[in-house]
């Protein structure tokens, strides 16, 4: 299964996403209780806009595995797509709750906000992304620190005039 699963995660990076979609459900076939390809799955259909599939996947992953925070990422994005604002958020303070290792919540933190962000939504975006900051600081976890500031500027390279870049110049010093 490991090899498969790598082969999903090229076919998903390479953006071909029928390929990736198709080639998942046939590995879950084969695997049906390997809770990466199942996520596969649901991570395609979500690409796909097959969003009641994308939302039975992962609630049925994360009944048997609540801590898989890729899963509740993806579901949190699903509910951001759709406007569940309230399913949002409870996901979100799911992803922060002690039982949740600081490398999964400033995970979730950074994933989410690329998500609000490609949703248009950057003012939300950024507070994520500085609340991940922060937290990153807090943890001393230097590597998710930057890696939530590379997530932000990414996003603004792309949404955000370039007078608005250097507030997250600043915040990396």
């Amino acid at each position: 299964p490991t090899f498969i699963v790598l082969k999903l995660m090229v076919l998903n990076q390479l953006g071909q996403t029928k390929d990736w979609q198709n080639a998942s459900q046939r590995a879950f076939l084969g695997f049906p209780g390997i809770n990466s390809i199942q996520l596969e799955v649901a991570r395609a259909a979500l690409r796909l806009g097959h969003l009641d599939v994308a939302e039975k996947e992962l609630k049925v992953l994360l009944n048997r595995d609540k801590s898989l925070i890729k899963a509740r990422t993806a579901l949190a994005e699903l509910y951001a797509r759709t406007n569940k604002e309230v399913n949002r958020q409870k996901q979100l303070l799911l992803s922060l709750s002690d039982t949740v290792s600081p490398a999964d919540q400033l995970g979730f933190l950074k994933d989410h906000g690329k998500a609000i962000a490609s949703l248009g939504r950057l003012a939300e975006a950024d507070k994520l992304w500085i609340f991940c900051l922060d937290q990153a600081k807090k943890a001393r976890r230097p590597h998710d620190a930057l890696a939530c500031a590379r997530a932000a500027l990414e996003a603004y390279f792309w949404l955000a005039p370039v007078e608005k870049w250097p507030a997250w110049i600043k915040r990396m010093e």
